[in-house]
């Protein structure tokens, strides 16, 4: 029965935005909250709509997926742009921050990851995928421990090409270029759950925003592996 609302509530979006003018037509949020309430009315707890191509074919704006390792999913909207710097946001004010698609912070999360430095692996990204060329990075990662202090976790990295892949996203197939980041952790977590290894997976489309379209990547012990997909544009 739920299901069926959903499937109405967004036919009715899709009538709606079909007859606004271009300019009025939906954010990403608007479009998946107004989904959400039509389908389930006011409870204290709405799930998620059921998120196809035709409603993200009506968004203005764009929509990036966060899917957490127990299988729940969670979408966030553009909140800023600086250069290769982005800030999303969930409806709940929780932050994520990529850095030319890599993870580089998270705020409102247990275990937030305060800073990551990035431009070495933002680098070797670029060379696997522009040139077909393996390299090395140092990441520095600080994340907050039980007792708010900061805690800085090093990591050695090798970054290497795997190759072009078609991937779908949503009903939608993107050519990609793949890329393994494989990092070794070289200092003492402390109390912080660091694993030894990380093993994070790119697939960046060859294009001028080198955008970062399906990742996997470790964001620290309260996140642990997510995968991020953007959705739209």
């Amino acid at each position: 029965m739920e299901l069926m609302r959903i499937t109405a509530a967004l036919v009715a979006l899709s009538v709606l935005a079909g007859c606004a003018d271009s300019d009025r037509r939906p954010s990403g949020f608007q479009a998946v909250r107004d989904a959400a309430r039509q389908a389930f009315g006011p409870k204290i707890s709405i799930p998620a709509p059921v998120i196809t191509r035709e409603l993200l074919d009506l968004l203005t704006g764009p929509l990036l997926q966060l899917t957490n390792p127990d299988g729940s999913k969670a979408q966030l909207e553009l909140a800023a742009r600086r250069g290769e710097e982005q800030i999303w946001r969930t409806a709940s004010k929780r932050i994520v921050q990529l850095r030319g698609g890599v993870l580089a912070a998270t705020r409102g999360l247990e275990n937030d990851l305060i800073s990551s430095e990035t431009i070495g692996v933002q680098a070797g990204l670029d060379a696997a995928v522009h040139k077909n060329e393996a390299s090395s990075a140092t990441r520095k990662m600080i994340f907050l421990d039980g007792e708010f202090a900061q805690i800085a976790i090093l990591y050695e990295c090798r970054i290497d090409p795997i190759g072009p892949e078609t991937i779908e996203i949503i009903e939608k197939n993107y050519a990609t270029f793949a890329v393994q980041e494989q990092c070794e952790r070289v200092s003492d977590p402390g109390f912080i759950a660091a694993p030894k290894q990380l093993d994070n997976r790119y697939w960046i489309e060859r294009d001028a925003a080198n955008t970062v379209r399906l990742s996997r990547q470790w964001g620290g012990p309260g996140l642990g592996v997510v995968t991020i997909e953007q959705l739209s544009p």
